[in-house]
């Protein structure tokens, strides 16, 4: 199975933050959350991140999949 991590804005007018909870549902369903991380941002906009807070998501992940330490997952502070 291939690790997965999610990095959303709560405020996005695009795709809503209700999503995230509709994947962890699924996800859960299927057994598979241990495959799962899901991190966020308090603030409006689609993919309003700045690209240190995108490479540092990145990093997390090349992180767990090296290592296998899973990212923590919930609000990543601005």
């Amino acid at each position: 199975m291939v690790n997965r991590l999610t990095l959303h804005t709560t405020l996005d007018p695009d795709v809503p933050f209700a999503h995230e909870a509709t994947l962890a549902s699924t996800v859960a369903t299927a057994k598979t959350s241990r495959w799962l991380a899901q991190q966020h941002y308090t603030r409006y906009g689609h993919c309003n991140f700045s690209p240190a807070e995108a490479l540092s998501a990145f990093l997390g992940l090349v992180a767990w999949a090296e290592t296998g330490v899973k990212p923590a997952s919930g609000a990543v502070a601005p």
